[in-house]
């Protein structure tokens, strides 16, 4: 947690307010908060003196100074066993906060000329961006094309590692290597921590799925995945859908015309919210988001009061392994916010601790549960009525709150 914050106030003020610099230890690392107090971004920097990492609020990006050290985090990484003569390595980060597998490391030469390998989730279909050729590398299909992007030209190798059901894939791409040179470092790279794909309806592919009647379903959807259907759903019931809207690998599990209570048993969330507390409230409806193959799961709850609208919103930022504590990662999370300055903290059962936002309309309280292992953040955010209209409704909410970790 934090352990010394000190706060500035630089310059003078003028047209663009007064400039704030806040500083913080933490037990990870060391947190920088700067920017125009009157402005509503504020920019983020975060420094892991033991792993030698860093975190760009900005762009919610996480930079290495090596591919060991991304490697180490458990992300797939490329090492090249072949690299023009001038380049080095230069950069390599993953973006958080997101479903879609988005790693990228960077070589360059002395000229700004660069080669970059990165994956993604979707599949880069023959014809997507223009013409291609497809090829095979290492006994793996790969389809080589030139792409345009903002008006600047490069050539990219897309190298497709799954088998259609669970794929990741690998690009390789240079702004003045010609194919014949792409294709070389292509084939002569290692691949660590690369994922184990399965086609098969086994416990490797679906787990951890609490709705246990999603199995019966499983054949029919890896048969639609095979055959390369980006949307389908399947009716479980009246009020429940298994389905897939997106060309990544992401499955949703939506319930409709229920509450909390009757699905308590097929939701991942360490969180019991007090009946009173959601008084007139109706669930309108809950979805469960994740990969099948992915023990770990995202929640949302969408409640309605006539015109006045909760959004419970619950994903993992974590594991307890990856955090010395729930505190810690809260407060890391609440740092990486343009609007970090202005939350406030309050204190729930078991010393529970929440952080609160209210800008404009919106207002969000913001906390971490911890659960078999996985850190999850919960926020509950609202931008209608009065809900959280004070201090006293405020912690009459949060003291509404059960956690059961």
């Amino acid at each position: 947690m934090l352990s010394e914050s000190r706060r500035y106030n630089c310059g003078k003020r003028g047209k663009d307010g007064i400039f704030l610099v806040a500083a913080a230890k933490g037990m990870e690392g060391n947190f920088i908060t700067y920017g125009f107090k009157d402005q509503t971004m504020l920019y983020n920097a975060y420094f892991n003196e033991l792993e030698q990492k860093r975190t760009n609020a900005i762009f919610n990006r996480e930079y290495f100074s090596s591919i060991g050290g991304l490697a180490k985090s458990g992300e797939m990484v490329v090492y090249p066993g072949y690299m023009p003569d001038g380049y080095e390595f230069a950069e390599c980060f993953r973006n958080l906060g997101s479903n879609l597998r988005t790693i990228a490391i960077s070589y360059e030469n002395s000229e700004n000329n660069w080669v970059r390998f990165g994956f993604i989730t979707g599949r880069i279909a023959e014809g997507d961006g223009g013409p291609g050729e497809l090829l095979e590398i290492n006994g793996r299909q790969a389809f080589f094309s030139e792409q345009v992007n903002h008006g600047n030209k490069f050539n990219q190798l897309a190298i497709y590692l799954g088998d259609g059901t669970r794929f990741p894939t690998l690009i390789v791409n240079s702004d003045v290597l010609d194919k014949d040179e792409i294709i070389k470092i292509a084939e002569n790279m290692e691949l660590v921590n690369e994922d184990k794909n399965s086609i098969e309806n086994n416990p490797d592919y679906f787990v951890n799925i609490k709705d246990k009647r999603i199995l019966d379903y499983a054949d029919e959807y890896m048969r639609n995945i095979k055959s390369g259907n980006k949307e389908f759903s399947f009716k479980i019931d009246e009020n429940t859908e298994f389905f897939k809207r997106s060309q990544d690998n992401t499955c949703n599990i939506s319930y409709r015309n229920t509450n909390l209570h009757d699905i308590r048993e097929y939701l991942y969330t360490p969180l019991d919210i007090d009946d009173r507390i959601l008084d007139g409230y109706n669930l309108e409806f809950a979805q469960v988001t994740g990969q099948p193959y992915a023990a770990s799961k995202n929640e949302s709850y969408h409640f309605k009061k006539g015109d006045n609208r909760l959004t419970i919103m619950m994903d993992v930022i974590g594991t307890t392994s990856s955090y010395t504590n729930k505190v810690d990662a809260l407060l890391k999370n609440i740092m990486s916010s343009p609007y970090c300055f202005i939350y406030q903290p309050f204190y729930g059962n078991s010393d529970q601790l929440y952080y609160y936002l209210n800008i404009d309309d919106y207002k969000e309280i913001r906390t971490v549960f911890e659960e078999d292992g996985y850190l999850y953040r919960v926020m509950f955010v609202t931008s209608r009525g009065d809900l959280f209209k004070g201090h006293e409704s405020i912690q009459k909410f949060i003291d509404g709150i059960n956690c059961n970790d």
